[in-house]
């Protein structure tokens, strides 16, 4: 069976999608992967068949619109970079290359990422079964989809596909939720095609061997420290490295770029700048995780076992950080109220509080509980088969 996965080519859409990718492969199922241009040599690296589908997005979005902020950063930016980037720039750039390997390759499912529309209307267009995977841990995406009812409804229109005003179509046949259920806002929706599975981790983009500051890290606690990969805020991780200089651990402190650096300056003799740090490697060393709550980074910690302390920015991550706080594996400190003693104070709590760490394991658990990911791979082979929502077990 041919299976083609899209996503857009943000690392935190893509990762889920590769992990689930790997399982199909391994079940023996052809394998093919659409996106951004930009991530051909991951794709490729991987050992999966690539089909570009796009290139460039968050620079059209911003050369069209230049006055939308990108990264967002309220949930009115949100909502503009939203319907703008991803209803809208996004699904023309990535259509024709969806369209195109759709018809040559003529897969018999396609699987995208909650937020890439491109190959979902492609699949609606071409009459191919599809499924979605959620991308964020509290549902957060689902309970404001509502703002893609008009763009899509005009994509429909365009497409010479009929209207779906209530957007029924998005999850017509599986809808697979890889969070345990303790991390869902009360108000997200789970309709009757939403099934849960096994978190998909994939923490691979590096192609480079372990780095060597790894091995050379001292002996003793260690602290994680990362605001992800979209967001450019040194202030605000400035005011977390003041909170942690001098504390009895050793800081880990995931910059990005050589900018980002450079903003921060002279750092305290606990904490280890680096650009980059595989979460896979380093996380299993870890007594704690300072995160922004994006879902993979949050979900990671999670599964890792650790204790974290939240400090959301933006999108999904606000929900995120309220949830996993709620089930009790982390403590929330908003960017509007941070200092460095309030970064100090809730870093001390989850490293000495057990009850922290019990939440964690406990949520751990719950997630372990859930279907694994070739229960996930014979629901897709049913909607691909039967074109039908898949029964609950299989």
């Amino acid at each position: 069976m041919r299976m083609l996965f899209s996503s857009t080519a943000g690392l935190g859409s893509l990762h889920p999608l590769i992990a689930l990718a790997r399982e199909a492969k391994a079940g023996g199922h052809e394998v093919a992967i659409a996106t951004d241009e930009m991530q051909r040599s991951l794709i490729e690296r991987l050992d999966f068949l690539f089909f570009a589908a796009g290139t460039n997005a968050r620079s059209e979005t911003l050369r069209r619109h230049p006055d939308i902020p990108i990264p967002p950063v309220d949930d009115r930016s949100m909502r503009q970079v939203r319907q703008l980037m991803f209803a809208g720039v996004l699904v023309e750039l990535m259509l024709p290359g969806l369209l195109d390997a759709c018809r040559s390759w003529l897969p018999d499912i396609v699987v995208r990422a909650h937020l890439a529309l491109a190959p979902y209307i492609a699949a609606e267009e071409l009459d191919i079964p599809h499924a979605t995977i959620e991308e964020a841990a509290a549902g957060e995406l689902t309970s404001h989809e509502a703002m893609f009812a008009e763009p899509l409804a005009r994509w429909r229109r365009e497409r010479g596909l009929s209207p779906d005003p209530d957007l029924a179509s998005l999850r017509r046949y599986l809808w697979l939720v890889p969070f345990p259920p303790s991390l869902r806002h009360d108000e997200a929706p789970f309709g009757l095609t939403a099934r849960r599975i096994q978190p998909l981790i994939f923490n691979e983009s590096q192609a480079s061997p372990a780095p060597g500051w790894l091995d050379a890290l001292p002996a003793g606690r260690l602290v994680h420290v990362s605001l992800g990969t979209v967001a450019q805020r040194p202030e605000l991780l400035r005011i977390i490295v003041d909170g942690l200089a001098g504390e009895p651990y050793t800081v880990v402190l995931a910059t990005g770029t050589p900018a980002m650096a450079e903003a921060l300056g002279t750092l305290s003799s606990n904490v280890i700048a680096v650009p980059f740090a595989p979460h896979s490697l380093l996380l299993p060393r870890c007594d704690a995780f300072i995160t922004h709550a994006g879902a993979g980074g949050l979900i990671t910690g999670i599964m890792t076992g650790l204790p974290m302390v939240f400090v959301p920015l933006f999108g999904d991550q606000p929900p995120n950080a309220m949830c996993a706080a709620k089930a009790g594996t982390g403590i929330v400190l908003e960017t509007s109220t941070l200092t460095a003693k309030s970064v100090r104070d809730a870093t001390r709590a989850v490293l000495t509080e057990a009850r922290y760490r019990e939440s964690v394991q406990r949520v751990k658990d719950e997630a372990n509980a859930l279907p694994d990911h070739e229960q996930a791979v014979r629901w897709l082979e049913y909607v691909a088969e039967r074109r039908a929502v898949p029964p609950a077990a299989l």
